[in-house]
Parts: C-alpha cells; structure tokens; sequence
C-alpha cells in the first residue's frame, strides 16, 4: 500500500463508523463502475474503433461543424 493511501486509511480511522461505510460505498461504486467501463470498451472495441473511423473521416471531409461548449 502506498503512503498516501495508508494517509488515507489512518484519517478515515478517525470518522465515526457511519461516515466510514459511505466512503467505503462511494469508493467501490467507483472501483466497480470504473471496471464495467474497462469491459464495456474492450467488449466493443472494433465497433468503437470503427465509429472512430468514421468520425474521422468525416470530419477529413469537411462534414463536421465545430461545438461550442457554450453555445450547447
């Protein structure tokens, strides 16, 4: 374990056991999200790469408009 992470652990020693078990549910939604991720794109890797593609390609032709995150 790394020292920060045992930095961590020792300050959420300290949080009344309530608060502990909610990091602890936030963190592993967060650990098994992150992992249903990892499959999802590896499952759908040669369909994502081939909308990719197509993007590019699209966007090499000149169909493709510029957003502007503000004007969304």
């Amino acid at each position: 374990m790394t020292k920060r992470m045992e930095r961590v652990i020792d300050a959420l020693k300290s949080l009344p056991d309530e608060q502990q078990d909610s990091f602890a549910d936030f963190v592993l939604h967060e650990l098994e999200t992150d992992a249903r991720w990892v499959q999802t794109t590896q499952k759908h890797a040669d369909k994502l790469d081939k909308l990719i593609s197509e993007v590019l390609e699209s966007d090499r032709r000149g169909e493709t408009e510029v957003l502007d995150p503000d004007q969304l």
